[in-house]
């Protein structure tokens, strides 16, 4: 199945104390996002020894994982994060916890209080596959063309391994 990029839904949960490493459980969208990408990376660590005849022996080494979110600029972030929270978070130092959703049917938001697993049980209406991560942001752009709309980008780079799962459509509760 081809999933739409309109079928990606980002939530995301900024630190309430910089360093604490607690999170509350309760994510908010990604306002006005238009495009996001996800890109993961493994090194390849050399482990060569005389039995290799003369190639190279490759093991996998340290992963990474780093993205970034664009869209249109906006005012009047809640109940949305937005680029002045996430550059906000930037200058204090706080980390991001963000959500990536990628749903196999229309994911409806009917209503922003989360659960204490993370999910609401009407957020996602279908069976999704998931991608939890805990991010620093790298940069925020914010830019704006005399005739265009203005729109904001913001890169980001994991902390430590991300967690991926699905959301069940039957029970909506993830499973890893």
């Amino acid at each position: 199945m081809i999933i739409r990029g309109r079928d990606v839904t980002v939530i995301a949960e900024i630190e309430p104390t910089a360093g604490a490493g607690n999170f509350t459980g309760h994510y908010k969208p990604v306002g006005k996002a238009t495009e996001h990408s996800l890109s993961t990376t493994r090194a390849a660590d050399e482990t060569t020894t005389k039995d290799d005849g003369n190639y190279k022996g490759k093991d996998y080494g340290m992963g990474e994982l780093s993205g970034s979110i664009s869209g249109l600029l906006f005012f009047n972030a809640t109940p949305n994060i937005g680029p002045d929270e996430l550059q906000l978070a930037q200058d204090t130092g706080k980390k991001v916890k963000l959500y990536l959703v990628y749903t196999n049917s229309t994911a409806l938001s009917t209503t922003n209080t989360i659960g204490t697993d993370g999910l609401d049980g009407d957020l996602f209406l279908a069976s999704s596959q998931t991608i939890l991560a805990t991010v620093m942001i790298t940069s925020v752009e914010k830019t704006g063309s005399l005739e265009g709309k203005a729109t904001y980008s913001v890169s980001y780079e994991a902390d430590g391994k991300p967690t991926y799962g699905t959301i069940a459509a039957a029970d909506q509760t993830m499973e890893t």
